[in-house]
């Protein structure tokens, strides 16, 4: 595994799109698609309507590409994928659209499991989009213990349906650098779910983390750093690969939640 590391003249670093390598941690990643550049237009092409519910569920044995109807991908998340947004200056939406995604990345500080229900509720029920892919990262803010979020989490994978899900493990570390206990418990529970269910892949951010104390890749012991968000992008573009054939290609969409005034607890 090679850590990336962004390079400014300024003295706060600047994140800057990450040159995915051949091989990461997680194994092969393809070559991403031909680059549309940075900030795409969203397509004007109709959105894929997600497969009626009682289809099995797509059972990944490479990448999320391979088995997605399209390539519309949304990711929710709290505070760490927060930091893959443009607004802190994150680079996980326009390296995701040069493996051809058209992608939509809706994170806030300091929010629970619940917030997830939000965004669908606004961008997938009341706007009748249909995504191809959803990616939720959480369990950096918790509310609930580990059976509760463990539910909460099953519950939101069956209203996605029968489409390709991403999860994460959560890295909360103590002064010494080890895991908390709530951030293994909840992490059991994370990775049982991505074991039980065939279309569901694994990011395991936690693991990372461990492996790689040496790099600075969090803040105030779960927040990621530059490097930290960059090694995150590497991590989600190899579970992802290529994005399905599309004439539209791959893009940025538009956030609708930006509020990050929420309270880090």
């Amino acid at each position: 595994m090679l850590p990336l590391v962004a390079c400014s003249t300024d003295p706060e670093p600047t994140a800057v799109a990450p040159d995915v390598p051949a091989t990461v941690a997680i194994g092969e990643l393809p070559e991403p698609l031909t680059p549309i550049g940075g900030l795409a237009a969203p397509t004007t092409a109709p959105p894929t309507t997600a497969p009626p519910t009682t289809l099995a569920p797509p059972e990944i044995t490479d990448s999320v590409g391979d088995v997605a109807a399209g390539n519309r991908l949304l990711l929710i998340g709290d505070t760490a994928m927060a930091t893959l947004t443009t607004r802190q200056d994150g680079v996980g939406c326009e390296t995701f659209a040069d493996f051809g995604w058209q992608t939509q990345i809706e994170a806030e500080r300091g929010r629970f499991l619940s917030f997830a229900s939000d965004v669908l509720d606004t961008v997938a029920v009341d706007t009748g989009e249909g995504w191809d892919a959803v990616g939720l990262m959480f369990g950096h803010h918790v509310d609930t213990g580990p059976d509760e979020f463990r539910s909460a989490l099953d519950d939101l994978i069956d209203r996605l349906g029968p489409i390709p899900v991403v999860l994460y493990t959560v890295a909360p570390v103590t002064l010494d650098g080890d895991l908390s206990a709530e951030a293994v418990a909840l992490n059991g529970e994370i990775r049982a779910i991505a074991d039980e269910r065939p279309n569901v892949e694994l990011v395991d951010w936690s693991q990372t983390i461990q492996d790689e104390q040496d790099v600075e890749l969090l803040d105030d012991g779960f927040v990621p750093t530059t490097a930290g968000m960059e090694r995150l992008v590497v991590l989600t573009a190899g579970v992802l690969g290529d994005a399905p054939a599309s004439l539209a290609g791959g893009g940025c969409l538009e956030s609708v939640f930006t509020d990050d005034s929420a309270i880090l607890i």
